[in-house]
């Protein structure tokens, strides 16, 4: 989308690091930086006095009042978090972890869908403490389908820590997630 809208007749991917750039473009249109000022979902907004705590806590509220009430249109609201573009900060799929944790039994079918749709979630700074508490507190009741998807994920170590040389590096980020 962004390559379309670009000005024409200046040959862009002859630029210095074109694909890098336009990946940055993408990454900062479509960041949110929730992680920065909400922690954790579950007992965040940690600082609770600007617009985007106060918003945040009280859309978690109400999904979380809707995902119990009617849990019908609470699958509808995840899947769209899921695959809507209109839904593409991560905020929205921390929301849908933070649902499947909340109420597993309704709701884990969720975390394969968000496996499928963010194939790098451990790896996802975003979505880290959300994805924690799922993986600890259902660990028991995973399929063996989704143990082996999170044993590949698990397995694949993000390029950040191989290029640092350290093994120990490797080890931690593996251990931390088993």
């Amino acid at each position: 989308e962004i390559k379309r809208n670009l000005p024409e007749g200046i040959k862009w991917d002859t630029a210095d690091k074109y694909e890098q750039k336009l990946l940055s473009v993408h990454e900062g249109l479509f960041s949110d930086y929730s992680h920065v000022w909400c922690r954790t979902l579950k007992s965040g907004p940690e600082h609770g006095e600007g617009a985007e705590d106060v918003l945040t806590a009280i859309l978690r509220d109400v999904l979380l009042a809707k995902c119990e009430a009617n849990r019908e249109e609470g699958k509808q609201l995840l899947g769209a978090f899921l695959k809507d573009n209109k839904y593409q900060f991560p905020i929205f799929r921390r929301f849908v972890l933070l649902c499947v944790d909340k109420f597993w039994t309704d709701y884990h079918g969720y975390l394969d869908r968000l496996l499928e749709v963010v194939p790098t979630v451990l790896a996802e700074s975003d979505l880290e403490v959300e994805m924690f508490d799922v993986l600890q507190n259902h660990n028991a009741d995973f399929s063996s389908s989704l143990i082996e998807k999170l044993k590949v994920l698990i397995d694949n170590v993000p390029q950040y820590y191989i290029n640092k040389g350290k093994e120990k590096l490797v080890a931690y980020w593996k251990y931390k997630w088993l």
